[in-house]
């Protein structure tokens, strides 16, 4: 869950890196590059998460519970994926920010209620995740 989280970090701060860019385009492949890292890694903690019940290092409802929450993160992300290339091709600099902005709200609910993450200083981003 942790490498999750961590990867979850790495694709925010690439989308608020291209937002300082000034090309807006960019900013579309950008997320949706940082899109396919947290459907990868959502997939990856299913699967761990899968594991770990049927090895019963894990509470089986607490892990299902868990497996749940990420496959509706990956089909948040699916759904975003999809319109990658209308907003992309549309070349309009409003609809690519809203959908950066709408991304960043799926990342987002891909933390926990504990987890804090945002931005210190210019370039520089930091995570505060709890035990």
């Amino acid at each position: 869950m942790k490498s999750l989280l961590l990867f979850v970090f790495s694709a925010i701060t690439m989308i608020l890196a291209s937002c300082a860019s000034s090309r807006v385009q960019s900013l579309a492949k950008a997320t949706q590059e940082a899109l396919e890292m947290v459907k990868a890694e959502a997939h990856r903690a299913i699967l761990l998460t899968t594991e770990k019940v049927r090895n019963n290092e894990v509470d089986t409802d607490i892990g299902r519970k868990v497996i749940q929450n990420l496959e509706g993160v990956e089909k948040k992300v699916d759904e975003q994926l999809t319109k990658v290339d209308e907003v992309d091709r549309a070349n309009n600099r409003e609809a690519i920010l809203k959908f950066a902005e709408q991304t960043n709200v799926i990342i987002q609910s891909a933390l926990r209620d504990t987890d804090f993450l945002g931005r210190y200083g210019g370039e520089e981003f930091a995570a505060i995740l709890a035990n």
